[in-house]
């Protein structure tokens, strides 16, 4: 559905989180090949790219200093591939059409780039995913530090300038498309996905322990938005927090690796919302800290259970029926969740969140 929302899409429509280079390239592109091609070939083909895109990426890793020294290349290669087809968030990738694994391949790539010890590239890449959907931008946290701004700058900038280049282009293929244009479609996207209800069932953030606490305390459902306000604020305090203290992390980490998990972490984990199809950003850190010597089999296992897919198991057992006991606020979030764009279980809301808790202290310690 999103590949083809993409090129329907119409600056007057907004809801889009998307920058003006993932616009052309992905907007764009893909009209242009399902024209040539028809729908079917063009999403399958669009399909197979991003999945031998985040394959590479993997393999790419694997390849690192000091990760599997003398791994034969078809051996890295058939893992990268195993790793793709068995994870949850590829999958969810794929069934929406969506470019998360584009963005979450870039990301792999720097990180390759960056243990290689080519740090301009790295940087370059990180821009180049945040010029595509700006929070892949906190992976140059890595650079925050005196002798390494200058690599954070160059994200920095190369996002910017990749935006400003596209711009005028999108410009002419959209209508006029603006700045404007972008910040209220920003806006109906936050407003739609985290204001509002639609991105219940589908996304991983921390945020999610708030929606649930919002109904489940009495809130009624007219009443969400004179609550969701003060909420997002509350929980930006805390996300910015808790950022603060991943890059004071990873200032004291003794390896890069064990930086960029906890980076990649902070990606998935603190955004008011994160497609579980951005869970794939966990994959390339974590598989890096599993060569170890000594690899953590608990944060293992956790990753395990995050790549495992939730969002289709649901629950309609109604315990009010049987216990005779008052659940209203209860059965207002259930029959929300329900009857949604997007239906899903408390579990998913739950489960994939708290394993991320768990998860952040075995990688930082």
């Amino acid at each position: 559905m999103d590949y083809f929302n993409m090129q329907a899409f119409k600056p007057a429509q907004g809801q889009t989180s998307a920058l003006p280079p993932a616009l052309i390239l992905l907007y764009q592109l893909s009209g242009l090949l399902t024209s040539a091609t028809g729908p079917a070939l063009s999403i399958l083909a669009f399909s197979l790219f991003q999945m031998a895109l985040f394959s590479a990426s993997i393999c790419r890793l694997l390849s690192s200093p000091g990760v599997m020294p003398g791994l034969p290349f078809t051996t890295r290669l058939a893992l990268a591939i195993a790793i793709s087809i068995s994870s949850y968030p590829i999958y969810f990738a794929i069934d929406r059409g969506n470019f998360a694994l584009i963005v979450c391949a870039l990301l792999n790539f720097a990180i390759g780039a960056h243990l290689r010890g080519r740090r301009w590239d790295a940087a370059i890449l990180i821009g180049l995913a945040a010029a595509l959907r700006i929070t892949p931008l906190v992976f140059a946290a890595i650079y925050l530090n005196r002798r390494d701004f200058r690599y954070f700058l160059a994200a920095a900038i190369t996002a910017m300038l990749s935006c400003a280049i596209a711009m005028p282009a999108v410009a002419l293929l959209l209508d006029g498309y603006t700045l404007n244009h972008w910040l209220d479609g920003f806006g109906g996207h936050d407003f739609m996905y985290t204001t509002w209800t639609h991105g219940l069932g589908w996304s991983s953030s921390l945020y999610n322990f708030v929606r649930f606490a919002r109904y489940l305390i009495g809130i009624p459902l007219d009443a969400i938005l004179e609550s969701a306000y003060l909420a997002e604020k509350i929980y930006s305090l805390f996300a910015l927090l808790l950022i603060m203290l991943i890059v004071w992390r990873i200032r004291t980490a003794d390896d890069d690796i064990t930086s960029f998990a906890l980076l990649a972490w902070a990606f998935v984990a603190l955004p008011h919302v994160t497609g579980d199809y951005y869970l794939a950003t966990l994959i390339g850190p974590m598989v890096l800290l599993a060569t170890r010597q000594k690899p953590d089999l608990i944060a293992l296992g956790l990753l395990v259970l995050l790549l495992v897919p939730k969002d289709y198991f649901y629950y309609y057992v109604m315990p009010h029926r049987i216990f005779d006991f008052p659940v209203q606020d209860f059965l207002e979030y259930h029959r929300l969740l329900s009857s949604g764009y997007k239906p899903s279980s408390i579990q998913s809301l739950i489960v994939n969140p708290l394993l991320l808790l768990w998860l952040l202290p075995r990688i930082a310690r």
